[in-house]
């Protein structure tokens, strides 16, 4: 038994997701501007004891350094928002 989460929007030729033995308790998306084709997927993931993981799904550009950190940045924004 498994769970598991993706991008909901299909037009992105590469969409990513989050597979987990455990429960997802949230999930969703944030907006890659570096990389019209995919997002960033995200969950909550329900651990056994008292904390959860959350987990990011994401495919960085591999042919563009330049728009690699730009998209590192932007995670680190959302994550820490």
């Amino acid at each position: 038994e498994y769970h598991y989460t993706r991008e909901s929007e299909s037009s992105d030729q590469i969409p990513n997701g989050v597979i987990s033995k455990f429960p997802i308790l949230e999930s969703g998306e944030w907006e890659d501007t570096g990389m019209p084709n995919r997002d960033f997927a995200w969950a909550r993931i329900d651990l056994p004891g008292k904390r959860d993981l959350w987990a990011i799904s994401v495919h960085f550009s591999a042919k563009r350094p330049d728009v690699r950190q730009a998209e590192a940045l932007e995670l680190v924004r959302r994550i820490q928002a």
